[in-house]
């Protein structure tokens, strides 16, 4: 018959019976010294024009798994973190930290400090920025319904049309990525007339402009 060791806490004295086992500590002694070094407190960067918060992927949608992002990007330390709930200014977390004998999890709460900025869409959108102008032409039906397929186009990808002018004839559309816009006019088959204004420098490279007029 194999008999089974029973184990006992060198600090409370719990036994294996009673908790499941780190190496040689109980989760609950564990948890008490690791809690020691949890984080309390993060700093959470927020966009002023769209809410969205900054992660270590990108800007998103405030959420329980994008604050958990944003969060694990503000604090040191080797914790998991799981945000179960937050609000303005705090967030109930799970935190799971790994040792040499295994891991543990525990619920904490963190104060969260939130700064406001903007984030590069939206300081593009506020500037007026734009890269590309779809310069439409001819029958106005036509010309309303390119510029609805146009901008569907170019959101669905993370960018924007900027503004849109009323000319003689028709409009200018002015699109916020020249390789988005132009990708439109491939995937649609569409053939208009291509132009490149320089603008500027970034780097010593030179920027372009796309202008494309389409008649229709």
């Amino acid at each position: 018959m194999v008999s089974l060791i029973i184990k006992y806490c060198p600090v409370c004295n719990r036994s294996s019976d009673q908790a499941r086992f780190v190496g040689e500590f109980c989760e609950f002694c564990v948890i008490d010294k690791v809690r020691q070094n949890a984080p309390t407190h993060a700093a959470v960067s927020q966009c002023r024009g769209c809410l969205r918060i900054r992660t270590r992927e990108g800007y998103k949608k405030p959420s329980n798994e994008s604050m958990a992002s944003a969060i694990s990007a503000s604090v040191k330390g080797k914790f998991k973190i799981d945000v179960m709930g937050f609000t303005e200014k705090h967030a109930d977390v799970n935190l799971t930290y790994e040792t040499d004998g295994g891991s543990v999890t525990f619920e904490s709460g963190m104060e969260l400090k939130r700064t406001h900025e903007m984030c590069t869409e939206c300081f593009r959108r506020r500037s007026g920025y734009f890269e590309a102008t779809v310069q439409l032409r001819g029958n106005p039906e036509r010309i309303e319904s390119m510029l609805r397929k146009l901008t569907r186009y170019v959101e669905r990808r993370k960018a924007f049309v900027t503004k849109v002018e009323s000319v003689t004839n028709g409009i200018d559309v002015y699109t916020s990525d020249k390789l988005i816009t132009s990708g439109f006019f491939k995937d649609y088959e569409l053939k208009p007339g291509r132009s490149y204004t320089l603008y500027g420098l970034k780097h010593g490279n030179k920027l372009y402009r796309n202008t494309y007029l389409l008649r229709l």
